[in-house]
């Protein structure tokens, strides 16, 4: 089946995308993060339907020279992610690559229609679902084949062999068209959740790449245990500019303590702090005024240091 965009596989630095004024950018790699490889960067612009794949794998640091994708990442030309935060940190860890101008559309769904009250975040295959939906922008028959190339590939992602098959160069046209799936749809989704009113479109774009701005840099200084434990990523770190959040490590046996029968400890702590609290696997997520994070963190670790013939 013919693809949705045309698809440039770029492997020569010098067919470098020129700047736009935006850009949508996803990467695929191996184990992507500051311990894995990058092996792809897609990119697709404004001003034609065609999708830009960077081939990292085959030029490794010299995609980034001068002149090429540095320059271009560590530019103002404003660069529209979707969870911007394993990605730029592969891009700083391991490529020396200081991402600047983000705009990270979860962070946009979070504040513009995530209930405050919802602990966890939405994913890309979720929000995508939603926007072709009520966008209306492919027809069924299109819709349709997006679902099935992305079943196709998953099934390629075995126990055994991983993400390991971005590696594998001459890249399929199967793998091709799944790269160049989700980015070329950031770039429709960024605009047609943005107000129409110009005000409200400045104040959010604002926000969502200050927020984007917060959120890049808190990843990329994290430890990295904590920033390779992935069951934290799904729990939402995404607020208003005025809250914080904390993140406190549970040992399994004291998970039960924190919680408390039926949630009563849980619920204590949210009542005495004001802090929302949720636990995820060894993972307790604090969000709030920084006083009542604080509150909430120390209440927390009270409960995990409690002897347990109390």
């Amino acid at each position: 089946m013919a693809s949705l965009v045309k698809i440039v596989l770029v492997d020569t630095v010098q067919q470098c995308q020129d700047a736009e004024t935006e850009l949508g950018i996803d990467i695929e790699g191996v184990d992507l993060s500051r311990a894995g490889e990058v092996c792809l960067i897609q990119i697709c612009g404004h001003s034609n339907d065609t999708v830009f794949l960077f081939d990292i794998h085959t030029l490794q640091d010299e995609a980034f020279g001068e002149g090429g994708l540095k320059e271009l990442l560590e530019s103002d030309v404003l660069k529209v992610f979707y969870d911007l935060r394993a990605d730029c940190d592969a891009l700083f860890h391991l490529h020396a690559v200081d991402v600047q101008a983000s705009y990270d559309l979860q962070v946009l769904r979070a504040l513009k229609f995530q209930d405050p009250t919802d602990m966890y975040l939405h994913g890309l295959k979720r929000v995508l679902a939603e926007f072709l939906a009520e966008s209306g922008i492919l027809a069924e028959a299109q819709v349709q084949r997006v679902d099935a190339v992305k079943e196709q590939v998953q099934e390629l992602f075995t126990p055994e062999r991983g993400t390991e098959i971005w590696r594998a160069r001459p890249l399929s046209a199967l793998l091709m068209d799944y790269s160049a799936l989700d980015v070329q749809f950031l770039l429709g989704m960024k605009r047609f959740w943005t107000p129409g009113d110009p005000a409200a479109a400045a104040q959010l774009q604002e926000d969502v790449m200050s927020a984007s701005e917060r959120r890049l840099r808190r990843f990329v200084a994290l430890t990295p245990e904590e920033a390779l434990h992935q069951s934290s990523k799904r729990i939402r770190d995404v607020y208003e500019a005025s809250d914080t959040s904390r993140t406190v490590r549970v040992p399994a046996a004291r998970i039960g303590a924190v919680i408390g029968k039926k949630g009563t400890n849980i619920r204590a702590i949210r009542a005495r702090s004001g802090a929302k609290v949720c636990i995820r696997d060894d993972v307790a997520v604090v969000v709030g005024q920084p006083a009542q994070v604080e509150a909430a963190v120390q209440l927390i670790l009270a409960k995990i240091a409690e002897r347990h013939d109390r």
